[in-house]
């Protein structure tokens, strides 16, 4: 887009005519005198919200807002495409055309030409979450329990994470492995404390998927729910609970309250 063009394009924008007068005259008072339509009435009410940035350039006949151009209507949808090719997103989008032109309402146009664009939509990232359903309160405690690991931590351990869903009760079991051997040997002392549980939730990690622990939940009787792959919020009773405690952990390790052999004290 050549400044010829966008000269030509002024000269025959009625708005931007009456704004150019309007600059000479610094006649901003008298917007409701003169010979407009609604329309043209209410984007010259807009330039006047800024008429301190705007000047005339006189050798080039085009209008400026500080240093970059007033668009003509007939050429701002172009200029947008422009400033849009390569299929960047809205923030980069706006940010490239705001650096040389302006003109009213500019962010709510480049909004509404993106999203009307096909292949932004066809190959952007979906960001709409699924709609919630809301789990149950199991009917008594240990009914079903929330498994997952935390970590590695600094000392190259893992944390075994199994809460109650009814009571919120947790049970940290410290790990070296994430292995289903590991798994099992230490969901077999938790058990052996509180009971087998009815229902046992879990993510979709190596452990949980494999024939040992398949098979180690057959014979107890227990069954095994696995969350929505990628979806942690499934298991948000474990995910909850986790997050504070890897905090606390990692920050004891930095002020080196724990680490090596004295880790296992701090659990």
């Amino acid at each position: 887009m050549t400044i010829q063009e966008i000269q030509e394009a002024t000269k025959h924008d009625k708005t931007l005519q009456l704004l150019t007068e309007i600059i000479r005259k610094q006649a901003w008072g008298s917007i409701k005198d003169l010979p407009t339509t609604g329309e043209d009435e209410s984007e010259l009410n807009l330039f006047a919200k800024v008429r301190d940035e705007l000047t005339i350039n006189e050798q080039l006949g085009i209008i400026l807002r500080g240093t970059r151009i007033i668009m003509p209507c007939s050429l701002r949808e172009r200029a947008i495409r422009l400033a849009h090719e390569g299929h960047q997103g809205l923030a980069k989008t706006k940010q490239l055309i705001r650096k040389k032109i302006w003109f009213p309402r500019i962010d709510k146009d480049v909004e509404t030409l993106i999203r009307g664009c096909i292949p932004c939509q066809a190959n952007g990232t979906a960001n709409h979450p699924a709609p919630l359903k809301m789990t149950e309160l199991p009917p008594k405690p240990w009914h079903t329990v929330h498994v997952d690991f935390c970590g590695p931590f600094p000392t190259g351990e893992y944390t075994l994470v199994v809460i109650d869903a009814y009571s919120r009760f947790p049970e940290v079991e410290i790990v070296k492995s994430t292995s289903a051997t590991s798994t099992i040997s230490k969901l077999e002392r938790i058990f052996a404390t509180h009971g087998l549980p009815n229902i046992l939730k879990s993510d979709n990690g190596p452990p949980f998927q494999s024939n040992e622990f398949k098979q180690f939940m057959t014979e107890n009787g227990i069954k095994h729910q696995r969350i929505t792959p990628l979806w942690p919020k499934a298991n948000s009773e474990a995910e909850n609970f986790m997050k504070p405690m890897e905090k606390a952990i990692r920050s004891a390790h930095i002020e080196k309250k724990i680490g090596g052999k004295n880790c296992t004290t701090f659990y």
